[in-house]
């Protein structure tokens, strides 16, 4: 069980290159960020089935780190990239995203649950035709622990991102983009499969354009989405919507997602 909520605030600066070596345009930018929100873990968890001829038997230890709502966790990263234009109609970027950055709390909650549960054949036959509060009332009395106590100094590292993207000017009303990205292993988030998105902007140009694209790998597996770019001079707005998991009824999850941006 694991669990990541947070929001992010960056700063970031870029310029151009100014070398006569390079054949084409290259910027070099850094930024840093800082987060804050909620998070939740698995510490420690412990699982035992016993079967015999007339009854089974099943014993769970398990101790949950989380931090709620009054709890706010924050935390910095660093971000670090590349960007080259190689000619009219083709560019690419290389950008690690988030290095070293975490979430880190002054206080936490541990929940610590231990059950064991006994159960004859004749038992689970009669379970079966229970109510829901029936159920609960058993499900009570299996229960040896239930405890949450607070706890100090909780925190988790949060993994860095490794993108390389690439943008093709098909026309100037069409701009098609692609990416693979690697997120690294970290003992929340575990080891990801890499991720490979591929996507269009169309009227890229113009104060506003459509956005779309769809991925694959990664932490969902399967995402599609699609938003709008708004663009007033030097201000710029993204907000975008995507399913994850799969499509309409067969999704696993939605989001909405915004981005402001201001280039000084």
């Amino acid at each position: 069980t694991k669990g990541l909520v947070y929001n992010e605030t960056v700063f970031s600066y870029g310029r151009k290159l100014n070398m006569k070596q390079l054949p084409f345009p290259v910027y070099i930018g850094v930024g840093f960020r800082y987060l804050n929100g909620l998070f939740s873990y698995t510490e420690s968890y412990e699982g035992i089935i016993t079967t015999k001829e007339d009854s089974v038997n099943i014993f769970s230890d398990m101790s949950v780190i989380f931090t709620d709502q009054n709890q706010l966790s924050s935390g910095f990263g660093l971000d670090l990239g590349i960007y080259g234009q190689f000619n009219e109609k083709l560019s690419a970027q290389l950008s690690l995203i988030g290095i070293s950055s975490y979430l880190k709390g002054k206080e936490g909650n541990n929940w610590s649950y231990i059950n064991n549960i006994y159960l004859a054949n004749s038992d689970i036959t009669e379970i079966a035709e229970y109510s829901e509060t029936q159920t609960d009332s058993l499900m009570e009395t299996f229960t040896i622990l239930d405890t949450i106590n607070q706890i100090k100094d909780v925190h988790v590292t949060l993994p860095t991102r490794l993108n390389i993207a690439t943008n093709y000017s098909y026309s100037d009303n069409i701009h098609i983009k692609g990416s693979i990205q690697y997120l690294t292993e970290t003992k929340l988030m575990g080891k990801i499969n890499p991720q490979f998105s591929i996507g269009a902007e169309i009227f890229p140009k113009k104060n506003l354009s459509l956005l779309s694209g769809v991925s694959l790998g990664g932490i969902d597996s399967f995402n599609f989405g699609c938003g709008i770019s708004i663009k007033i001079k030097s201000f710029n707005f993204y907000i975008a919507g995507s399913q994850s998991g799969g499509l309409l009824n067969s999704a696993s999850g939605f989001s909405i997602s915004t981005e402001s941006r201001i280039a000084f």
